[in-house]
C-alpha cells in the first residue's frame, strides 16, 4: 500500500513526520524515509532512508533540520525492496523533493520517453518516475501546477503524491481518487502549519485538525 506524510511550516517538522509515519506503519514495513528542507533554503535537502520499520535516532533528528518534511513508508509494488527504491526522492536541478503512494500502469512507456530525452533514473520506482517527470517539465518553463496537470494527464494509474518545490508543498491525487489522502492544520499561538497524510489517524497523533480528503484531480 505505502503511506505518505507531509508537514509544512513547523520548526519540528521532522519529529512530527516521524510520529506520523509511525502511525502509518501498517501501510508499509520494508523501508521508510524522510526528507526535510526550509522555506528559505529550498535548494538544500536533508534525506535519510532506512530498511525496516520506522525507528529514528537523535542523530537523525539533528540531521533532519527544516520546517518542511515529507516521509514515506514502503510496501514494494514496483522495484525491489532496497534503499534505491525507497522514498522520498530528490532532484537537484530543479531542486525538489517528492514522495508518492501508487502504481503507474504506463510506467515503461513514460520512462522510455524520458530516457530518450536525457533523463537519468537510479531506481525502478514509480515515485522517481513522477519526480523526474515533474522536474523535466519545470526545467522547461512549466509552473509546478501546470507540470502536475500535464503529468497527471499523461500517466495512467492510481496515486497520491506530495511535491515540495521552492518552499511550497503540493499534494494531489489521481482523478479516480483510489489512493487515500487527507489534509489538516495545526495552530500554535498565531502560527499555522499544514499537514498531509495517507490516513487521518496520523493527524491525530500530532494533534492536527482534520479538514477533509484531498479531492481527486
Amino acid at each position: 500500500m505505502c503511506g505518505i506524510f507531509g508537514v509544512c511550516g513547523y520548526e519540528e517538522a521532522a519529529l512530527s513526520c516521524i510520529h506520523g509515519l509511525y502511525y502509518l506503519q501498517h501501510r508499509g514495513e520494508k523501508q521508510w524515509g524522510i526528507c526535510t528542507t526550509s522555506a528559505g533554503e529550498y535548494d538544500k535537502f536533508n534525506l535519510i532512508k532506512k530498511m525496516g520499520k520506522v525507528e529514528a535516532t537523535e542523530y537523525d533528528l539533528v540531521k533532519l533540520k527544516g520546517n518542511i518534511a515529507i516521509g514515506h513508508v514502503r510496501y514494494p509494488t514496483a522495484g525491489p525492496a532496497d534503499l534505491d527504491n525507497a522514498q522520498p526522492h530528490i532532484v537537484l536541478d530543479p531542486p525538489l523533493m517528492y514522495c508518492a503512494n501508487g502504481d503507474i500502469i504506463n510506467y515503461l512507456d513514460i520512462r522510455k520517453r524520458l530516457q530518450k530525452r536525457g533523463v537519468y533514473f537510479s531506481s525502478h520506482n514509480d515515485g522517481e518516475l513522477e519526480a523526474k517527470y515533474l522536474a523535466y517539465l519545470i526545467q522547461r518553463g512549466k509552473s509546478p501546477i501546470d507540470a502536475i496537470v500535464q503529468m497527471m494527464n499523461e500517466i495512467e494509474g492510481a496515486f497520491s503524491s506530495i511535491l515540495v518545490y521552492k518552499g511550497k508543498m503540493y499534494a494531489f491525487r489521481d482523478k479516480m481518487g483510489i489512493r487515500p489522502m487527507v489534509y489538516g492544520m495545526r495552530r500554535k499561538n498565531s502560527h499555522i502549519s499544514w499537514i498531509v497524510s495517507s490516513e487521518s489517524c496520523a493527524l491525530d497523533v500530532i494533534k492536527a485538525k482534520f479538514i477533509r480528503e484531498i479531492n481527486p484531480a
